[in-house]
C-alpha cells in the first residue's frame, strides 16, 4: 500500500518555510553567533576631538588598567560590554538558526540593529555611566542677601597672575577689561566702581598682561616672530614707560615673576652640582637694570616656582612639587616652611599666604572631589566641591575671614550649573551662594575685607558687567 501523506506534509511545510523560515538551534549556530557577537567591539565612538573603536577603549580600561577609573565604574563598563554582547549574541543566534528559503531575510534585521546598538553604546558609555560617577546631585540652595553697591557696564575682571599674597585685595584694586573688546584694561580702585585709566599702554598690538602688582605695575608679553619667541615688557603705572626685558643669554625658558612693589623681576636658575642641584634667585631692578644673585639654601630637590618676590633685595616665597611652600630672606636663608599642603600637590598658582596662615586649592583631580584647604588664625579646615564642578576662581578676604569660590563644570555631559559661594574660614559654613547658567565662569575679587567684585555674563546677548557686593559684617563674624 502506498502512503504519500508524509510527502504532502513535507510539501506544505516547505511552502510555509518559503515565507517564514523555521528555527533550528544547533551547536554550530551557537558557535557562529558567539563569534559574531564580538563584532560589537568594532562599533566606533565619536567625541568632539577623536574617534576610536569601543573594543580598544574598554579593553584598555578593563585589562590594561589605563583609565584610572574606580572598581564600581569598571564594573559598570564591564556590565555594559557583557550586556551589549549578549544582545548581539541573541540577534546572531536568531539569524544563524533560521532554515529555509526565508532564512536570508533575517540579515536585514541588522539594518536597524546596528544604528540602535551605536546609539545605545554612545549614550551609555559616554554619557549615562560617566554621569553616575562624575556628577553629584546638587543639594545646596541659594543663601545670603548681599546688596550690590554699584555696577560697571561692559566690563569683566581680568584673570591675571598676581603675587600669592592679598596685596591687591588690601589695596582694593582689581584689573578690569572690556566684555566686548578684549585686550583693553583699566584699574578698578576702591569700592565705588571707579575705574582709572592707567598711564601705560600696550607696547605692541598683540599680546596680553602676564602679571600685575598692587599699584598698577604690570608685565606684558607677546609670543610671535620667526622663529617664535616670547617678548617681555615692564609697564610703569606712573610714567607709562614700557621697558623691554631681555632674557639671560643662556636661558632656555625664562619664567620671570614681578615683584610685589612692581619695581623688579625675578627668576630661579638651577645648576647641577654632583648629585644635588644649586638653586639661585636672580633679581633685576627695572629702573637701573642691575642684577643680583642669591643662592637659596636647602633647596636641592623638587621643581621650584616663585610665588611672591618682595623686591630687588627682598625675600622670596617658593613652591615645590609635590605640595611644599617655603620662604627665604634676602640673603637666601630659609625663614619659614616648608608648609605641607597634603593631598594638593600642584600649588604653583593655587596658594595664598594670608598673614601667618595659608589657603591652597586644586583645579583638577582624576577621582573624587576637588578640595580647598586652609590653615588661618580664624581656623583651619577642608572644603570639598561636589563632583562635576571645577574651581574656576578663588579669592580670600585680606583678613582671612572669608573664602569665595567660583565653580563651573569641566564636563561636556550633564546639566551642572555654575555657582559662586562664600564660606567662613572659622567653621567652613557657607554664608552666600548663587547659581548661574552652565559655562558662565564667574570671576571675582575682594576689594578690602567686606566688598566682593563679581562678574556677570549675558550668555544670550553677549557682553557682561561687574557688580560690587557689600559683605555684611555678620557673615564673617557670627
Amino acid at each position: 500500500m502506498r502512503y504519500d501523506g508524509g510527502c504532502a506534509d513535507s510539501r506544505r511545510r516547505h511552502h510555509r518555510e518559503g515565507i517564514f523560515a523555521t528555527v533550528s538551534v544547533t551547536g554550530r549556530a551557537v558557535l557562529k553567533a558567539l563569534i559574531a557577537s564580538f563584532s560589537v567591539y568594532l562599533l566606533p565612538l565619536f567625541t568632539v576631538h577623536i574617534s576610536y573603536l569601543w573594543g580598544w577603549a574598554v579593553g584598555a580600561e578593563l585589562f590594561a588598567g589605563k583609565s584610572g577609573r574606580g572598581p564600581a565604574w569598571l564594573a559598570a563598563d564591564a556590565a555594559l560590554a557583557f550586556g551589549l554582547q549578549g544582545l548581539a549574541f541573541a540577534l546572531f543566534l536568531w539569524i544563524f538558526s533560521g532554515r529555509g528559503r526565508g532564512w536570508g531575510w533575517r540579515w536585514l534585521a541588522l539594518v536597524p540593529a546596528v544604528p540602535a546598538f551605536e546609539v545605545a553604546l554612545t549614550w551609555a558609555y559616554l554619557f549615562a555611566i560617566p554621569g553616575i560617577f562624575l556628577i553629584e546631585a546638587e543639594t545646596a540652595t541659594e543663601i545670603g542677601d548681599w546688596p550690590p553697591v554699584c555696577r560697571i557696564e561692559d566690563a569683566t575682571l581680568i584673570q591675571v597672575r598676581t603675587p600669592a599674597v592679598p596685596d591687591l585685595a588690601r589695596a582694593r584694586e582689581a584689573w578690569v577689561g572690556s566684555a566686548t573688546a578684549p585686550g583693553s584694561w583699566r584699574l578698578l580702585k576702591g569700592t565705588d566702581c571707579r575705574l582709572e585709566e592707567t598711564a601705560h599702554r600696550r607696547p605692541v598690538e598683540r599680546g596680553s598682561l602676564a602679571a600685575v602688582a598692587a599699584g598698577g605695575a604690570a608685565i606684558f608679553t607677546e609670543y610671535g616672530g620667526d622663529p617664535p619667541v616670547t617678548r617681555y615688557w615692564h609697564l610703569d603705572p606712573v610714567s607709562g614707560a614700557a621697558t623691554a626685558l631681555t632674557p639671560p643669554e643662556d636661558a632656555k625658558y625664562w619664567k620671570l615673576t614681578l615683584s610685589r612693589d612692581g619695581q623688579a623681576v625675578g627668576w630661579i636658575e638651577s645648576e647641577r652640582s654632583g648629585q644635588n642641584w644649586e638653586r639661585r634667585l636672580k633679581t633685576r631692578e627695572i629702573a637701573s637694570g642691575r642684577e643680583r644673585t642669591v643662592v637659596l639654601s636647602d633647596l636641592d630637590r623638587g621643581r621650584p616656582e616663585i610665588l611672591a618676590l618682595d623686591g630687588f633685595e627682598g625675600g622670596v616665597m617658593v613652591a615645590l612639587y609635590p605640595g611644599k611652600v617655603l620662604a627665604f630672606d634676602g640673603t637666601g636663608a630659609r625663614v619659614w616652611g616648608p608648609i605641607d599642603t597634603g593631598e594638593i600637590k600642584h600649588v604653583g598658582r593655587y596658594f595664598l599666604r594670608i598673614g601667618d596662615g595659608w589657603v591652597a586649592w586644586e583645579i583638577y583631580r582624576d577621582q573624587g572631589r576637588l578640595q580647598v584647604l586652609w590653615d588661618l588664625p580664624q581656623g583651619s579646615g577642608r572644603y570639598e566641591v561636589r563632583k562635576g564642578s571645577g574651581i574656576k576662581d578663588l579669592a580670600v578676604s585680606p583678613d582671612g575671614a572669608l573664602i569665595a569660590v567660583s565653580t563651573s563644570t569641566n564636563l561636556s555631559i550633564g546639566s551642572v550649573r555654575d555657582s559662586l559661594f562664600v564660606f567662613r574660614t572659622r567653621d567652613g559654613a557657607e554664608v552666600y551662594r548663587r547659581f548661574f547658567r552652565k559655562y558662565t565662569r564667574t570671576r571675582m575679587a575682594f576689594l578690602g575685607a567686606r566688598h566682593l567684585a563679581v562678574t556677570r555674563v549675558d550668555l544670550d546677548q553677549g557682553g557682561g558687567w561687574i557688580e560690587v557686593l557689600r559683605v555684611p559684617e555678620a557673615a564673617a563674624s557670627r
